[in-house]
């Protein structure tokens, strides 16, 4: 028989245990979530990668606005799952082109101008900020992966979003 010592005891080594297994799950949730933020990102370069060779047998063209997604996956620059940011599997593509970088080279004065980024869903998406979405990682922070005239990808925190620059020099922060 027990005393109460004994049964004070195991209770105590039973909640240890659920602690111990909260604390696991909450992290292993966390590492799922911080991969899938690092797979957003690689797709995001995939598509910079296609976009640059796309360009580099075009002429130095870039694909047309209207059918950027379409020209990528056709002409196989991109595979479809680079389209889709692995936090937000709603619609076809979660990916879009700035308007205002369509035509334009990389580097110089664009280096630090958005070329592309993380949209709300949809295909062949061109745009300014008001397509920008915010939420895809909101268990890790509000922000985006954004792909910069320079060539780079980066994360941005949702209070440096509106300091983004959308257009020319001339018109910063034209959306």
């Amino acid at each position: 028989m027990l005393n109460i010592k004994k049964l004070g005891l195991l209770a105590f080594l039973v909640a240890g245990c659920i602690l111990v297994l909260i604390v696991v799950g909450k992290n292993a949730q966390v590492r799922t979530y911080q991969s899938k933020q690092i797979v957003c990102l690689t797709n995001l370069r995939s598509v910079r990668t296609g976009l640059i060779r796309y360009g580099e047998n075009n002429s130095g063209q870039w694909p047309t606005k209207e059918d950027w997604c379409d020209l990528l996956l056709e002409e196989g620059y991109v595979f479809r799952p680079a389209l889709i940011c692995p936090m937000q599997i709603d619609g076809p593509s979660t990916f879009a082109i700035n308007k205002n970088a369509h035509g334009l080279e990389w580097g110089g004065d664009m280096s630090d101008m958005v070329f592309a980024f993380e949209s709300k869903p949809g295909w062949n998406q061109v745009g300014g900020s008001g397509l920008v979405e915010i939420r895809n990682h909101s268990k890790l922070g509000l922000g985006c992966h954004v792909l910069f005239g320079d060539g780079e990808v980066r994360w941005i925190p949702v209070e440096d979003v509106p300091k983004l620059r959308w257009g020319s020099v001339e018109n910063k922060g034209a959306k």
